[in-house]
């Protein structure tokens, strides 16, 4: 059986850019950014 090619999951990211939001975006803990996501990026394909 052939292996599927990796892909890595950033469920958080993809979560976030479904509701149109950036999820690069940070908030803040008094001041102290604190980020929405691990860092991770939208799944391309699914965003464009």
């Amino acid at each position: 059986m052939p292996r599927l090619p990796r892909i890595e999951f950033e469920g958080a990211a993809d979560y976030h850019a479904t509701m149109g939001i950036n999820p690069a975006h940070e908030l803040t803990d008094g001041s102290r950014p604190v980020p929405i996501t691990d860092g991770g990026q939208p799944i391309a394909a699914l965003f464009g």
